[in-house]
């Protein structure tokens, strides 16, 4: 028994590419980027110590270092703190300097914690809301695939082998629908970002020249309820259970729910008036570190008023690349994989074919029904292997044997085991399972080669 796969939908994944306004130009439709790597690529291990992640050279390009270093400011009072190290070293300073110093010159540490404290708790302040920004914009973001794969696999159950059709054309739609919204998120969608998704077969000659007319902003709610349209005509073609109708055309009501979250969220960032008070504060707090910290006999003032302000910039630099996750900064989110992952995984759910002995669909699994047997009740047998134990040798002794004669015990289900080389966990059963039939075939289960 295996799954036939069937004529692919004419979708492109990638589907989707992106360089929005904002961040780095509008980009040309009609030159899709590769860009499947994009924004959240990086995998590290926590696991791998402190001192491990920060010599990792090779992940400098995914942190907000090089922007840091880009930055004017940065270099501004780097250069202003040298400036005033340097003249301190050679008596330009002169007398002493210090909390209970009264030079005219002197900046007590006093003075400059006041300003370092607000400014931290304001930093802190806007990390956390940008954070609990991102969290929301992807949660929306994954709640919007994960209603599109639930669409599609509900659609299909009930209308795959007697209106093929229609579950096409209902989940094309959906997935038009979804793509036009995170087209719209950043820019107005042309007519030529509509005749780009025309080639990709997402939309049709006709499909453009309706949109054409409309409003830009409405056309994803449109394009999703003609998708609700064909479904409920193929569910009534079908003969399906009434309400699944409304099943259906409540997951597509929630795609649109998590579309105008996002919409919303993007719409009500943090005000301008506090993102102005913040850059303005933690500017001067730069500033007057640069100063102070160049007070100082000890030649290391240098090295750490450098991470210090490294680090001070770096965390509003993060949170503002966190406050708009849908760009193409490192931590943004990999729109392009997302939605070709998608896209890949419905149109395999719409086209497949199970076979059974020649047999397709539904006689296909009627099939196996009849030579179905019961499931064993004790779950105590069962066991994940990985990489470091996946010899089948290994299940045999830490499983006990099958006990045909105990009408209480009887088969487990069918093992499925993937390649050894995939580096992914499977799962080994016991090979004395008649849906196995080792023995019947003159098979050994626990050989590699055969």
């Amino acid at each position: 028994v295996q799954p036939k796969a069937g004529p692919a939908l004419p979708f492109i994944t990638p589907v989707l590419t992106f360089t929005p306004e904002g961040h780095g130009g509008r980009g040309n439709p009609t030159e899709p980027r590769v860009s499947a790597d994009e924004g959240m690529t990086y995998v590290y291990d926590t696991k791998s110590g402190r001192l491990s992640t920060i010599l990792n050279f090779a992940a400098y390009w995914y942190t907000v270092v090089p922007k840091v270093l880009a930055s004017l400011e940065f270099w501004l009072f780097l250069l202003l703190h040298i400036a005033t190290f340097l003249a301190y070293k050679t008596g330009f300073f002169s007398g002493e300097t210090g909390p209970t110093s009264n030079h005219e010159l002197d900046l007590a540490w006093t003075d400059v914690k006041v300003i370092t404290a607000i400014t931290t708790f304001f930093e802190v302040f806007y990390s956390n809301q940008c954070y609990a920004r991102y969290l929301k914009f992807h949660n929306n973001t994954r709640g919007m695939i994960n209603d599109a794969h639930a669409f599609a696999f509900v659609l299909r159950t009930h209308t795959g082998e007697k209106c093929r059709n229609h579950l096409r054309l209902s989940v094309r739609y959906m997935v038009a629908g979804i793509l036009l919204h995170f087209y719209e998120i950043k820019q107005k969608v042309s007519e030529m970002d509509l005749r780009y998704l025309q080639r990709l077969g997402v939309l049709r000659p006709g499909d453009v020249q309706v949109m054409v007319s409309m409003q830009p902003q409405h056309r994803a709610l449109i394009t999703l309820n003609w998708s609700s349209i064909v479904a409920c005509m193929g569910m009534k073609q079908a003969e399906a259970p009434p309400p699944i109708q409304g099943l259906l055309s409540a997951r597509l009501l929630q795609i649109h729910a998590h579309q105008q979250e996002i919409m919303d969220g993007l719409g009500l960032p943090v005000p301008f008036a506090y993102y102005h008070l913040l850059s303005v504060m933690v500017l001067v707090n730069c500033g007057m570190w640069a100063y102070r910290m160049a007070l100082t006999e000890s030649w290391f003032a240098p090295f750490v008023y450098f991470f210090a302000s490294l680090i001070f910039i770096g965390v509003m630099e993060l949170s503002s690349e966190l406050s708009d996750p849908f760009g193409t900064d490192e931590v943004d989110f990999p729109l392009d994989r997302w939605m070709g992952e998608m896209v890949e995984l419905i149109v395999e759910m719409t086209e497949y074919e199970f076979e059974c002995n020649h047999v397709l669909g539904n006689a296909g699994f009627e099939l196996v029904v009849r030579e179905e047997v019961p499931m064993r009740s004790g779950i105590q047998d069962f066991k994940i292997l990985t990489d470091d134990d996946r010899h089948h040798n290994m299940v045999a002794d830490s499983m006990p044997p099958l006990d045909h004669t105990n009408p209480q015990t009887v088969a487990p289900p069918r093992s499925a085991h993937s390649s050894p080389h995939s580096g992914a966990s499977y799962i080994a059963l016991s090979p004395s399972s008649p849906m196995l039939d080792g023995g019947a075939m003159g098979i050994n289960p626990y050989d590699n080669q055969q």
